[in-house]
């Protein structure tokens, strides 16, 4: 009643104009109350500051709306329809990313907030702080620069450069005023003193060396690191301490006065990149190759927390101006968003097309600015400075989803140690399993449906109740070093299989526990395991080119699949067991006829690593995912594609739910349920409901005939391939967008 009420508000507000404010009400209620808007005509609503924030948009008719001041920050508005909207003063919660000619390895903010430089090359480029428009550039390095601070007086930075040199510039004309010699190798760091007294310099020769600002003179030199590298400094906000992290692995404190060695931080795995201290300087975090950061107490020395969940090492991290927040930036090619109180995870920023390097707050805390190789700097809106609202959902990767026999509910396991139970009509979360202390790796319902196994990399398997998500038992651990990738229920019993990474796998009886079977020949971990639909048999694959068919009841392997050229990731059976599907890193998909064992059909059209694979209920149709950031579907028994949709992330698993549903898990986080429709023989993925909404997703967005679009707006959708946009400077080079 309420739902309908609201929307009959939102409707009428096309014709009514007294009625924007309460329309505007309207949709922001629904919209936070999860509501889709997939496919709806909203054509010509009035709806001025609405909230549409984390909103599922997809295809949906905004022709005509007054969009004034609309809030679409981390909105999935595929192929929706912005034409003739009033769109001034919207909000997409990025700004349009800025191209250079070479990748962006460091990047900082004056503290005046009236510039914004970066490193590109032997270069220091000089943006306007407010605009992101060129300025100039400082030249004088004779290789590639790796580091810049702004001075506190905002009025000078300094650089360091693998031409083993020190710079000090003057911001205003980009003139250099002093070159620090001394450094006998590359200079990885620098950084000033709250009081801009002191400059320090890091470099590759195993050596801090402490300098006047001023006159540009030698201090002191720290040593102590017993690596050849000196990666990160860092003073404290009162200026008392320095802080460095090296190769060594170890974060050293040092009296800034005297150079006295204080304390040293023990933890990380391997060599330190990036530190940074909180406000009120309690706090030290630290950025590692070993893919965590460290968040530490000052005074104790205790390491407070462990966070991870980067799949490539940390080189940056940076607490925002407020202290709410910690990012940090990584070389898997994302920024994540941490509660520095509790080390949650937040929120993952996907957009970079190659490892992040370099991130930096603006002085207000509003954006967040991130630089790469990938020659671009990402500008991210952070919420107006306020703490992230901690949405729905999977706060890390998704590994593996499943649905329940009867297409009614559908369970999600993931990095964050969880499992997320979900009613497919609605989309709502119903249960949250908790238990597994690492990643969740793989699920599997027994034949019923009433039960839910789950594996993880703590070396469990649990048993669940599907209905109230209770812990019925763990039924059992496997011992090191045989991590759980993948889990199998027959078909035709109560037996499980369970793929390892010791290689091998393990099939039971769930009644009887002791009545194992060991199945080995795998090299390296097995990505996968499926019965065949009579549980005569198993497939199984890994980190190997080749499919392997086990029979079950002799115990052995009967054949191997060999045509691949990459590892396989995932196999499949159609419903009869007379095709079996196999997906591979070498981007094809292969099809099997299991009576001769021949490659029929081999499906190419991905351009990435083809990460799953799924036949639909009655086989008729064959479903893929990737991290092309695609869904594909397929023809099976023709071997050809039938449709595609773009997910704006990588797709790591997906199962079909009902005859034209599937449901699919990814990299950012969110598990999302789409319904395959058909429309002039093509088909095409309509999304209708996905948890949690972190990412922008804009592909195909109608804009003909906008109206008060802003730049940066337009550059943004510009850069997203929008439709309909009048020319407008997007992605170009920096030097000439002024």
């Amino acid at each position: 009643m309420i739902k309908a009420l609201l929307l009959n508000c939102l409707l009428a507000s096309e014709n009514l104009y007294n009625l924007s404010i309460a329309a505007a009400n309207a949709v922001t209620f629904l919209n936070t109350a999860q509501i889709s808007f997939t496919n709806r005509n909203l054509s010509n609503v009035r709806i001025p500051g609405a909230d549409l924030s984390h909103g599922v948009l997809d295809g949906t008719n905004l022709e005509g709306a007054d969009l004034t001041g609309v809030n679409f920050n981390s909105a999935w508005l595929n192929n929706a329809n912005l034409s003739n909207t009033i769109a001034k003063h919207i909000s997409f919660g990025e700004n349009n990313y800025l191209i250079f000619p070479y990748p962006v390895t460091s990047c900082c903010y004056s503290k005046d907030g009236k510039f914004f430089a970066l490193t590109n090359n032997r270069d220091i480029v000089f943006l306007d702080g407010l605009t992101l428009k060129y300025l100039r550039r400082g030249v004088g390095h004779t290789n590639k620069v790796n580091t810049l601070m702004f001075h506190p007086n905002s009025k000078h930075i300094a650089s360091g450069s693998t031409d083993h040199t020190v710079r000090i510039w003057n911001s205003e004309d980009g003139g250099t005023i002093h070159t620090l010699i001394g450094h006998t190798e590359c200079v990885n760091n620098v950084a000033y003193n709250p009081n801009g007294i002191q400059l320090a310099s890091a470099g590759d020769d195993n050596t801090i060396r402490v300098w006047t600002h001023e006159s540009g003179q030698l201090i002191y030199i720290l040593t102590g690191h017993t690596e050849l590298t000196v990666m990160s400094i860092m003073y404290s906000p009162n200026g008392e301490q320095l802080a460095s992290g090296g190769d060594d692995n170890l974060i050293r404190l040092w009296d800034s006065e005297t150079g006295n060695a204080l304390h040293t931080l023990e933890g990380h795995a391997d060599c330190i990149d990036s530190i940074a201290y909180n406000q009120n300087g309690k706090q030290l975090a630290s950025a590692s190759d070993d893919k965590t950061v460290r968040v530490w107490d000052i005074e104790s020395g205790k390491l407070l927390h462990t966070l991870g969940g980067h799949t490539g090492l940390v080189v940056s991290v940076v607490y925002s101006p407020n202290g709410y927040h910690l990012a940090s930036g990584s070389w898997d090619d994302t920024v994540r968003i941490w509660d520095s109180v509790t080390g949650q995870a937040i929120r993952t920023l996907i957009g970079h097309a190659d490892r992040v390097h370099s991130l930096v707050y603006n002085p207000t805390g509003q954006l967040l600015l991130s630089g790469s190789t990938d020659y671009t700097v990402h500008v991210w809106i952070m919420e107006n400075n306020k703490p992230i609202q901690k949405l729905v959902g999977h706060s890390d990767i998704v590994n593996k989803v499943a649905c329940n026999p009867k297409g009614n509910q559908v369970a999600s396991g993931s990095d964050d140690h969880t499992i997320r139970l979900w009613d497919t009509e609605s989309g709502k979360l119903t249960h949250t399993l908790t238990g597994h202390t690492k990643a969740v790796t793989s699920l599997v319902y027994n034949p019923d449906g009433k039960q839910l196994i789950s594996g993880s990399l703590d070396y469990t398997i649990r048993m669940w109740d599907s209905e109230n998500g209770n812990n019925i038992q763990i039924l059992m651990s496997i011992p090191s070093p045989g991590v759980i990738r993948s889990l199998a229920y027959s078909p035709v019993n109560k037996q499980i299989a369970i793929g390892t990474a010791a290689p091998a796998i393990h099939v039971y009886d769930i009644d009887e526990r002791t009545n194992e079977i060991l199945l080995t020949g795998h090299r390296e971990d097995i990505w996968q395991i499926v019965y065949s639909p009579n549980g005569k048999y198993l497939a199984s694959c890994g980190h190997e080119e080749r499919v392997r068919i086990w029979d079950n009841e002799a115990e052995e392997i009967i054949h191997m699949l060999a045509g691949h050229t990459k590892f396989v990731n995932s196999v499949a059976y159609n419903p009869e067991g007379t095709q079996l599907a196999s997906a591979s890193d070498d981007n094809t998909v292969r099809l099997w006829n299991m009576e001769n064992r021949e490659n029929t059909y081999t499906l190419t059209g991905h351009t990435h690593s083809v990460m799953t694979v799924v036949y639909s209920l009655n086989g008729q149709y064959l479903a893929t995912g990737s991290m092309d950031q695609t869904l594909r579907i397929w023809d099976p028994k023709e071997g050809i594609q039938l449709g595609i949709g773009k997910t704006g992330s990588q797709v790591l698993n997906i199962d079909w739910v009902k005859m034209n549903n599937i449901v699919s898990g990814h990299n950012d986080s969110s598990i999302r349920y789409w319904e395959i429709k058909e429309k002039n023989t093509q088909f095409y993925f309509q999304l209708l409901w996905a948890f949690p909404q972190r990412v922008l997703s804009i592909y195909q967005i109608n804009t003909s005939d906008i109206k008060e679009l802003s730049e940066n707006n337009a550059s943004l959708l510009k850069q997203r391939n929008a439709i309909g946009l009048p020319k407008v400077i997007a992605g170009t080079d920096i030097y000439n967008s002024n």
